[in-house]
This record gives structure tokens, sequence and C-alpha cells, in this order.
């Protein structure tokens, strides 16, 4: 008992997952030429999971862990879509610097992750 209240106030497994993808994912883009500038970093009040750098162009990337490709590709709802959206904005305007949104999804099965550039363009 005592195994199971430690569990649910020190781990929770969500928060664990969450953590272990976006450092996966700053290894990814690294691996890609990106130069990763911060894990969890607060612009206007949001929090975005990686920001990264690349050929002058900085990359708000957000990252999900879902149990399918497509639960992956729809879990950025349209609240978080604005509030992303709000938070690059905010990037570009203070550094003068182009801005693009990334989704990172990770799924158990191969090939196990998908980086989508430019994630809210049509």
């Amino acid at each position: 008992m005592l195994c199971a209240r430690l569990e649910g106030m020190f781990f929770n497994r969500n928060v664990i997952v969450g953590r272990i993808t976006e450092k996966f994912s700053a290894v990814i883009l690294f691996a890609k030429g990106y130069s990763i500038i911060a894990w969890n970093r607060q612009i206007s009040g949001v929090e975005i999971d990686i920001l990264a750098r690349k050929k002058g162009l900085w990359i708000v990337t957000e990252v999900k862990s879902r149990s399918t490709k497509i639960a992956g590709h729809h879990a950025v709802l349209k609240k978080q879509e604005l509030r992303l959206k709000k938070a690059a904005n905010t990037l570009t305007e203070k550094t003068k610097k182009p801005t693009r949104i990334d989704l990172i999804v990770w799924f158990p099965r191969w090939p196990f992750v998908q980086h989508i550039q430019n994630v809210f363009e049509k």
C-alpha cells in the first residue's frame, strides 16, 4: 500500500513518458542539425516542449506520445494550436527572426516517431 501511494505521489507515468519522449525528440532534432535552445520554456504564458534553431529559423516543437500515429496527429487541439501560434508570434516579434511550429509524435509501432514540420500549415 505504501508503494502504491508513493507511486501515485512521485511517479506519474504520463509525466515520465512525456519527459523521456521530449529528451529523445531533442536528440532527433540535434541529429538533424538543429540547435536545442531550451526544454519546457515559457513564452507568453505558453509552455514550449522544445525550442530549437536551425539556419536562422526558430522552431517551436510540441511533443506528443500516443497509442497510434493517427491519435498523435489529432492530439493537438485547436486551443493548444492557438496557444502555440501565440508563442511563435511573440518569439518572432522579439527576435525579428522567422518561427516555425513542428510536431513530433511518438507511438508504439515502427517507425515509432514522426517529425512533422510546419504542422499547422495547410
